[in-house]
């Protein structure tokens, strides 16, 4: 999906991004996330300053597919590994620089930075809970208009 889509080769992700999804709205993040992955509202588009996407993680193999867990595999992520975005026909890739766990209450990162050219993946932690949050940093390393993976 070129419209908007998320893939990360390491973990196996390559799935559709919803956009402009109410973070604070509950009802409307949970029939998002049995779709994709959410973007959220409060954050920027690929190309236009920092980008907020979340999604559901689990902690069992046979609820990943119950729950449309995406972002289950997202711990095995580290330093270095490449994040690729689709957006409108261009292919954003970014590279890992950090993972951190925090509170739920922590929420100033849903705020994007115009012109920040940062990637922010947030899933519940630990896995199958929903009492802190897992968030991986990426840097924009390359956009590209003509690179299909």
């Amino acid at each position: 999906n070129k419209d908007f889509s998320l893939i990360i080769p390491k973990i196996g992700v390559n799935a559709a991004v919803i956009p402009a999804v109410n973070p604070a709205d509950v009802k409307q993040y949970m029939n998002v996330l049995k779709q994709g992955i959410a973007h959220a509202s409060t954050s920027y588009f690929p190309g236009e300053g920092t980008t907020y996407l979340f999604s559901h993680s689990t902690n069992y193999d046979w609820f990943a597919r119950d729950l449309n867990a995406v972002f289950y595999h997202l711990k095995n992520l580290t330093q270095g590994d490449t994040i690729v975005v689709f957006y409108k026909g261009k292919q954003f890739t970014y590279r890992l620089t950090e993972k951190k766990i925090v509170n739920p209450s922590e929420i100033s990162y849903l705020v994007g930075v115009a012109g920040d050219q940062r990637l922010i993946l947030q899933t519940c932690w630990p896995p199958g809970s929903t009492t802190e949050r897992l968030l991986i940093f990426a840097e924009l390393i390359v956009v590209d208009s003509s690179t299909i993976l």
